[in-house]
């Protein structure tokens, strides 16, 4: 991928980050089941931005500064996905480390 290719995924990757954190806090007021399908949606658009970036040949560790993840989850979302559907667990939420 070019350029702009990596700098639109990093963008979608941040974006991803920031909906997954502000909503969170949203959702907790909310339902349980619309709390889990709320953070359940939240959390597969992040993974998608993960591995999209990944793709574009973003460094690793750049992702998980810029989606406040750490590197192992990172790491495990690209490897899983690159193996195909078959070897992703049902729950594979990420390890937020935003501060």
């Amino acid at each position: 991928m070019n350029s702009g290719d990596a700098d639109r995924a990093r963008e979608r990757l941040k974006a991803a980050a920031d909906r997954l954190a502000t909503d969170a806090a949203m959702l907790a007021t909310a339902s349980a089941p619309a709390r889990e399908a709320g953070l359940a949606a939240r959390v597969a658009d992040l993974r998608r931005a993960v591995v999209t970036a990944g793709r574009a040949g973003i460094p690793y560790e750049l992702i998980a500064h810029d989606s406040h993840m750490d590197l192992e989850t990172i790491e495990r979302w690209i490897t899983l996905d690159d193996l195909g559907p078959r070897h992703r667990p049902p729950e594979d939420g990420p390890r937020i480390t935003r501060a």
